[in-house]
């Protein structure tokens, strides 16, 4: 259950913008952990749908339609409906106590409650003038601070424009949610937060450390970009798949 927990927050190291204009775009990142436990992710993203496949493990949202889907490619299953369904299914259940049993999944961002309080997190995001290059996108780095401490150093592109196809805010929402949370606001998560969601608007993160509640650091690096019209095969399960219940699928994996 750990790379389950992993999947859904590792898809959520980032968070993007606005509404679609263009073709969509395919990102590949890097993922490592202090640790040396290294994943790679395959992110695509158009108008208003976000897909991210690690492992054969594959994460699918669709505001357009108000759907998610978990889809599994060594068994052939996915489970989905609409996100409220979706997330009913996973409050409860098996996996999402397993997960709260491996990781406290909310202490990156709900530092109010971890603290104790009901304070609303105050952040903080200073540009270091530091500069680095990836997939052949130039990007500068940003400091973020929550209730004081550094929880992530970002450096933004501005010319890999993906952050300009989907809603930072709703997806940072819907992943909170699928990993728990309940009615997640701006003021106790930082992905959801005004100042952490204008910053993003700057350019799509391709390069991230992340300081992880356990105490280790997270590195998520772009290592492939590309602008290109995407079929929506790319955003549904494929149709010979079998639908199933997520208790189901986990049960035998």
């Amino acid at each position: 259950m750990k790379n389950f927990s992993k999947f859904v927050l590792g898809v959520g190291a980032f968070f993007l913008i606005a509404p679609a204009v263009f073709a969509g775009w395919l990102i590949e990142e890097a993922v490592t952990y202090e640790g040396g436990e290294r994943f790679t992710s395959r992110v695509a993203i158009d108008g208003g749908r976000y897909a991210s496949t690690s492992g054969d493990e594959k994460l699918i949202i669709n505001f357009k339609t108000n759907t998610v889907y978990f889809v599994y490619e060594k068994s052939q299953q996915y489970f989905g409906g609409t996100i409220e369904q979706v997330a009913n299914e996973l409050r409860g259940s098996m996996i999402m106590t397993e997960m709260h049993e491996e990781q406290d999944i909310f202490a990156p961002t709900e530092a109010g409650l971890a603290s104790g309080t009901d304070a609303a997190i105050f952040v903080e995001a200073s540009k270091t003038g530091e500069k680095f290059t990836a997939a052949g996108f130039a990007g500068e780095k940003y400091q973020i601070l929550v209730d004081g401490e550094l929880k992530k150093e970002i450096f933004l592109a501005p010319t890999l424009t993906a952050n300009k196809e989907i809603d930072a805010r709703k997806l940072a929402r819907v992943m909170l949610i699928l990993s728990g949370a309940s009615n997640p606001t701006g003021a106790k998560f930082l992905e959801m937060n005004d100042k952490y969601v204008e910053l993003m608007k700057i350019g799509y993160p391709i390069r991230t450390l992340e300081y992880d509640p356990s105490g280790g650091l997270v590195l998520t690096s772009v290592v492939k970009a590309e602008q290109k019209a995407l079929p929506d095969s790319e955003f549904t399960p494929p149709k010979e798949y079998k639908k199933a219940k997520s208790a189901d699928i986990y049960r035998v994996r």
